[in-house]
């Protein structure tokens, strides 16, 4: 098993990404940690890590070149059967690998994922997410994964999981992330697998700890713009290579994206206190009136789930 962790000033999460992966009660473990270019200390403390433990690989990229370039060097350096990542913010809960592997060999799986718990760093404390909880494992098509790669569903974002790829099936593909994508590069990497016929599962147990953007690294502004031409790119892929079932769901994605940067326009002014641009952006745009009900439909739910969850189980 290779954990490939791309790190860019992280210094105050980094072990905890790294400890996390040692950890996991799998028979052989490599992590390899890649420094996209850090001024922070995260280099110098990643290779003291090393000299403990001759299961981490630690590298530097030339320049800083974002989260591709760097999961695309360890994935060259990988020697594992399985290739897990995992962000530099975030965690591994105990048991992961070893369950997901077992998943994915019992389903003949090159793809697997589970949920995951948010994890708030300032108060150390997990929260759970909307996933449907059963014990099933799914088996997801390009057009159900796509489907579910969206926001303003029920279920989170499925481009949020983290992938557990079969690095055989990468190398005989040539399949590596693309290098000018900083934002969605798990999600332009599975589905190019998915355009090449891989089997892809979702194990509904929560393993994955995901900082919340709040209190880890994931700030930084999203060029939405960008994101919407990837997916438009990537549709156009798909149905040249033969996947024309999943045109409808990359349209339902691309339109819920754009409804995504809406949002982020409207909570902009917000923070800025510019509610006249507000009340004439609502009065302008049907979009913004409609994300503004999915919005406060989005807060509701999640104010009954964490109701229910202070509750606990048979009070009223």
């Amino acid at each position: 098993m290779s954990v490939i962790v791309a790190a860019y000033n992280c210094r105050p999460f980094v072990e905890r990404a790294i400890e996390s992966a040692l950890c996991q009660k799998i028979s052989s473990i490599e992590v390899i940690a890649v420094d996209d270019h850090s001024d922070d200390g995260t280099l110098e403390y990643l290779l003291q890590r090393q000299e403990l433990d001759s299961r981490i690989v630690v590298a530097r990229t030339d320049r800083n070149g974002g989260p591709s370039t760097a999961r695309n060097m360890a994935l060259n350096r990988a020697r594992g059967k399985w290739v897990a990542v995992l962000d530099a913010d975030d965690a591994f809960a105990p048991g992961r690998l070893a369950r997901l592997i077992e998943a994915a060999d019992s389903f003949q799986a090159q793809i697997v994922f589970d949920t995951f718990l948010e994890y708030d760093h300032l108060n150390a404390r997990t929260r759970r997410q909307n996933f449907i909880a059963n014990s099933q494992t799914d088996v997801l098509t390009l057009s159900e994964y796509v489907s579910k790669c969206r926001p303003f569903r029920a279920e989170p974002d499925y481009g949020l999981l983290k992938p557990v790829f079969k690095r055989e099936f990468l190398r005989e593909r040539g399949i590596r992330y693309r290098e000018d994508v900083r934002h969605g590069e798990d999600f332009e990497i599975v589905v190019d697998c998915l355009c090449h016929n891989a089997r892809a599962i979702l194990v509904r147990e929560s393993k994955y700890l995901y900082t919340t953007r709040e209190s880890g690294l994931s700030r930084t502004s999203i060029d939405y713009s960008a994101v919407i031409n990837q997916s438009k790119e990537l549709q156009s892929k798909a149905i040249r290579l033969g996947h024309s079932e999943s045109e409808q769901a990359f349209s339902c994605r691309i339109e819920s994206l754009g409804l995504l940067a809406v949002e982020h326009s409207l909570k902009s002014h917000w923070r800025g206190k510019k509610f006249a641009q507000i009340f004439f952006f609502l009065l302008r745009e049907r979009s913004a009136r409609r994300v503004l009900v999915m919005y406060l439909q989005k807060k509701l739910r999640n104010a009954c789930m964490n109701w229910n969850f202070r509750k606990g189980p048979g009070q009223s």
